[in-house]
């Protein structure tokens, strides 16, 4: 199983094509303008069973650049366990591979633009207000990092932790900004290159299908090797009701503050829903505690905005941003793909 996990992404991306022919996939390469340390970067498209299917699986990873370790993993895994030879009748399995490969290349959670692309899927002639960003902002972005930096932000965050509450700091941090270009969870100013090619195959792919289950993977939030499946959909509403009956109690919705994350503005997933009667999940597998998952991205948002680095010879921030959304463990390797296995095996059973 471990085999199908890298640690760059040219040999995960090596590994999921060789999947995809394995098993006869029909695949797209979408090249970014950009590059990669080890060269062109590709989001990688891959279908399996005819386009106009009554139900189509679409698996996809990578739209937080880093988290796309795992989930790259998870998909050659499924694959190499013969996934699209599983489906039922009539459905189509599309899987997406390096949604946001700048980021997943580059080892970082955000765009080549700093976007965080699960804020970006919005109109942004009225992008949303945070206010709350504003006190913290100086905070999270430190224009120097050195023996005491990390004291001192951990001492001014607990501070507005304690006078504010735990999940106050956390909708300040992570709903989404549009006022600060280097700043933390930036939502952009326009549609994100990942963001258009994402539309673009919601009307060539999606827009075929009668039904569209969505599960989009991520890593960080939650416990250990643990799993949520994140929507956003109101508890009252159908949509949240379908989603339980499909994924049980491992479904939780931001519009309640019952999920590990805050109400986010621009989420991909909903974005997606446009083109057909479609379910979607962002499937978040935890890591370690937010308070050090925050810190790494401090450290890089640093990195990124003030310093010079090796990226090939590695960095100690590169090294923490790994271990905080792909930790170096068979243990969480294992649980995750026991999770993926069954959330997958129930998006298929759905009918309606």
């Amino acid at each position: 199983m471990h085999q199908y996990f890298s640690r760059s992404y040219a040999e995960a991306r090596r590994i999921f094509l060789q999947q995809c022919e394995a098993t006869a996939a029909t695949l797209e390469h979408i090249q970014h303008p950009l590059s990669g340390p080890d060269g062109d970067i590709y989001m990688d498209v891959a279908i399996w069973g005819e386009r106009q299917c009554e139900h189509m699986l679409i698996v996809s990873s990578a739209t937080h650049g880093i988290e796309g370790y795992a989930g790259s993993g998870l998909q050659s895994l499924l694959l190499a366990e013969d996934l699209p030879n599983q489906l039922p009748e009539n459905t189509t399995l599309l899987m997406i591979h390096g949604v946001n490969p700048h980021g997943f290349a580059w080892q970082r959670r955000v765009t080549e633009d700093n976007v965080d692309l699960n804020r970006n899927f919005l109109d942004h002639s009225i992008p949303p207000e945070n206010p709350e960003y504003l006190e913290i902002a100086e905070i999270l972005e430190p224009n120097e990092w050195h023996q005491d930096t990390e004291a001192s932000i951990r001492e001014q965050l607990s501070h507005f932790s304690q006078k504010h509450g735990a999940r106050w700091l956390q909708g300040a941090m992570t709903k989404g900004q549009y006022t600060h270009e280097n700043g933390f969870f930036y939502g952009g100013k326009e549609p994100t290159w990942s963001n258009l090619k994402l539309h673009e195959l919601g009307r060539r792919y999606i827009n075929h299908a009668r039904m569209a289950t969505m599960v989009d993977i991520h890593t960080a939030l939650g416990q250990f090797g643990e799993a949520e499946c994140i929507t956003t959909y109101p508890m009252t509403s159908d949509e949240y009701k379908r989603c339980r009956s499909l994924w049980g109690m491992r479904v939780q919705t931001t519009d309640t503050g019952d999920s590990v994350s805050v109400d986010v503005n621009g989420p991909m997933v909903n974005a997606m829903q446009q083109y057909s009667d479609a379910l979607g999940t962002g499937l978040e597998f935890g890591t370690h505690a937010v308070s050090e998952v925050t810190m790494a991205l401090i450290a890089d948002q640093w990195l990124h905005q003030h310093a010079d680095f090796n990226f090939a010879a590695g960095h100690p921030v590169k090294e923490r941003m790994m271990e905080a959304f792909y930790p170096d463990s068979d243990k969480w390797r294992e649980s995750i793909a026991g999770i993926t296995r069954e959330i997958l095996n129930q998006s298929l059973s759905r009918t309606s």
